[in-house]
């Protein structure tokens, strides 16, 4: 599958088909649905610990086929002392063997578990060392304290389309700041090709607004007391035109919708927006402060979104 991206301006234009739209499931962050036809792809954020569900049991199978351990039947009442002793010795070979037997499939079971845990933990460091990277190249000084971490949460393949979640959560001071947790989706002809463009979505939506609210940056949108740091717009499929074309005006009409939903307090607030539109009632998920806003998505859809088949997505940190 080809991809293209442009990158011009404020706009992002990655294209990648098939089409896609984030549902809300519960405590997942989001799932994948094929905008294009029925079948659905699996794929769920905020489950860090997917990748240990490591199927094991084929060693015990295994061991259940091989030879039982050897009980002897107990002698009866009255026996000499002689028959207890030669009952009691008997089964001792075998079990030392079956006690051998499985330390032997626990040893394989729990190298397979390292192995694993050693590949993922090294994944989990490349993709994090990358993500660090981007971001100072682009805080400089305002990466100062600042930490990355970058996981892969799941990963499916179907037909030669590779599609990837990774999360990423921010630590600021040695604390993990949860309206910072970003889940990034990439769509590609390879498990890294895809990787590689969730981190790029994450570098393009995220890195930018967050350095610029930390250093206070100038070219935020003024808008009701506060400003708004917006990312470039994300835009997959085909441009629909209209006002969604990722100009200042067209952040201030989509604030205007979700600001219902914006915290109050003094401090920075983080807004996550996805809208999906097709040939149905647009769908998509909103995030404020990393936490899902039915209110918000309520209001963003509410929006009158020019007809297509694209996804919209955008992200804000708004400083009081």
């Amino acid at each position: 599958m080809s991809r293209h991206r442009r990158f011009g301006g404020n706009h992002l234009d990655a294209v990648a088909s098939p089409m896609y739209d984030f549902c809300s499931t519960g405590r997942r962050a989001s799932t994948l649905t094929n905008l294009s036809s029925s079948p659905r792809l699996p794929l769920s954020l905020g489950r860090p610990h997917a990748l240990l569900a490591l199927r094991v049991p084929a060693p015990y199978r295994a061991l259940q086929a091989r030879r039982a351990i050897r009980v002897p039947t107990l002698p009866a009442a009255g026996a000499p002392d002689a028959s207890l002793r030669a009952i009691g010795q008997a089964p001792f070979p075998a079990c030392d063997t079956t006690g051998r037997e499985i330390s032997m499939s626990f040893g394989i079971v729990l190298s397979g578990f390292c192995v694993v845990l050693a590949m993922w933990t090294t994944q989990m460091t490349d993709l994090s060392t990358q993500a660090n990277a981007a971001l100072a190249r682009r805080c400089g000084d305002g990466a100062d304290g600042v930490r990355v971490r970058a996981a892969v949460e799941e990963h499916t393949q179907r037909e030669g389309t590779w599609v990837v979640g990774i999360r990423f959560d921010i630590e600021i001071d040695g604390s993990i700041e949860p309206k910072y947790t970003f889940g990034s989706v990439g769509v590609g002809t390879s498990r890294g090709d895809a990787e590689q463009t969730a981190l790029d979505e994450w570098g393009v939506l995220f890195v930018g607004p967050f350095c610029d609210a930390r250093r206070e940056a100038e070219g935020g949108i003024a808008f009701r007391g506060a400003i708004a740091y917006a990312s470039p717009m994300g835009l997959r499929g085909s441009p629909p035109g209209g006002w969604v074309d990722g100009t200042t005006k067209m952040h201030e009409q989509v604030l205007q919708a979700v600001w219902p939903s914006v915290p109050t307090g003094a401090g920075t607030a983080t807004v996550d927006l996805k809208a999906a539109v097709g040939a149905g009632p647009p769908k998509g998920e909103c995030r404020v402060n990393g936490k899902m806003s039915t209110d918000c998505l309520t209001h963003l859809l509410a929006l009158k979104w020019p007809a297509g088949t694209y996804m919209f997505k955008q992200y804000y940190v708004i400083r009081r």
